[in-house]
């Protein structure tokens, strides 16, 4: 079984990668190390970042992107290919929050194996803080409207592949995960027909989750809220009413 793991940047894709890893899911034989912000490492498949980067290198765009159609190019597509072919662990996967925008090519490379998507996300505004908190990427500091935009950009695209695809999934707001993780963990386990040895305790560490959503304290917050606040209740609306595992919070009040 492959397992996709995906959602925007700084919506807890590591956490639950690490934890999958710890359980016998194998998310890559080369991760993506520790950085600020993720001390404790990406658990990400760094040839599948380079791939994702590449294709967005291609089309001349960046993490931060609103772009919803990229233009793959053959080779590009021959590689993502190769790369499900040549892998031979019984349970394995990637995670990478570039995969949500790249869904029907992954899709379509793993239509002869069995698969499953899981897809996270959180409060906007938090994701939106925690990108800045972190300042690891120079031009939201010219543009601080990338991270709203993408927000938006990686959950719409994530909700137009459920809508149009056939696929076994679970949306999960990584909040509401942390918050009732007994029954994150069944969901889990349901979705990938197996029972984990390691308590989701083992990698989680409520202190380094930091919500500020409440009262939106920083400027980019505020003027996110101002300029895409209805676009993006909307999102977070249709998210949580299709979520398996949600709360009830109100971060655009």
């Amino acid at each position: 079984m492959v397992v996709v793991l995906t959602g925007m940047h700084r919506s807890g894709t590591s956490l639950l990668s690490s934890f999958l890893n710890i359980n016998g899911v194998n998310m890559g034989e080369k991760l993506v190390g520790p950085a600020k912000g993720n001390e404790k490492g990406h658990f990400e498949d760094e040839y599948f970042v380079n791939l994702h980067d590449s294709i967005l290198k291609d089309n001349h765009q960046h993490i931060f992107t609103s772009k919803k159609h990229f233009i793959i190019h053959q080779n590009r597509k021959l590689q993502a290919q190769q790369m499900i072919q040549q892998n031979i662990h019984e349970r394995w996967g990637w995670k990478d929050p570039r995969s949500s925008l790249f869904l029907d090519l992954w899709e379509s490379c793993l239509n002869a194996k069995e698969h499953v998507y899981i897809f996270l996300y959180r409060n906007p505004y938090d994701v939106i803080d925690s990108i800045f908190r972190r300042g690891a990427e120079k031009r939201i500091k010219l543009y601080f409207h990338l991270p709203a935009i993408s927000w938006i950009n990686y959950n719409e695209t994530i909700l137009e592949f459920i809508a149009k695809t056939k696929i076994r999934y679970r949306l999960i707001n990584i909040d509401a995960f942390n918050q009732n993780q007994n029954q994150g963990v069944r969901l889990l386990e349901d979705l990938l027909g197996m029972k984990f040895n390691y308590s989701y305790k083992e990698v989680f560490d409520p202190s380094s989750i930091k919500t500020k959503s409440e009262c939106l304290q920083t400027w980019q917050q505020k003027a996110s809220k101002w300029i895409y606040g209805l676009k993006i209740e909307q999102v977070y609306n249709k998210l949580n009413k299709l979520s398996d595992i949600t709360i009830n919070d109100c971060p655009y009040v």
